[in-house]
């Protein structure tokens, strides 16, 4: 599955002078911390592996509602100090997600024996999960694109760029 390049922008631009858009970030970097630890904490048993399998489902649906929601299509503009601020944030809480969905890609692929090991569905939900990662996140780029300042739109081509490099990483990974 490829991201299209609307997409690409979509997170990293997403992120900037708007507040919604900031919170929403946010909201999805606390997912992935909260999806990472319960990789972590996962010790191949059933019931762990329920807790995960939520966990990655609050992921994709923190992803999905930021482009959902009503405010997601709506820019609304501050005064240039303002904007200038809130999209630094986003930048500074864009590339913390990055590093986070980083460190849980790494976790998932160091936890696939334990994958495997659960019979039947083990490999298929995390390739599954993988998929719906990267769908989900692909699925903003025509919300949140527009609000990109143009000074800093390849920057946040990269980040997202980077973000699907991850998803996809672990998806080929658990293969």
């Amino acid at each position: 599955m490829q991201i299209k390049l609307v997409a690409i922008v979509a997170l990293a631009t997403g992120c900037l002078a708007d507040l919604y858009t900031v919170n929403s970030i946010k909201k999805i970097n606390q997912a992935t911390i909260e999806y990472h630890k319960s990789l972590t904490d996962w010790t191949g048993d059933y019931a762990g592996g329920v807790v995960m399998l939520k966990k990655s489902r609050d992921l994709i649906n923190s992803i999905k509602a930021a482009g959902t929601h009503p405010e997601a299509k709506i820019h609304r503009r501050g005064t240039p100090e303002e904007d200038e601020k809130l999209e630094q944030e986003g930048f500074d809480v864009a590339h913390s997600l990055v590093g986070e969905i980083r460190s849980a890609v790494d976790t998932a692929i160091a936890t696939k024996p334990k994958i495997e090991a659960v019979p039947v569905v083990g490999k298929r939900i995390s390739l599954y999960t993988f998929e719906k990662f990267r769908s989900a996140a692909s699925d903003l780029g025509g919300v949140f694109s527009p609000k990109a300042s143009p000074e800093r739109l390849e920057e946040a081509q990269d980040i997202v760029k980077r973000i699907d490099d991850e998803f996809a990483r672990g998806y080929v990974a658990l293969k």
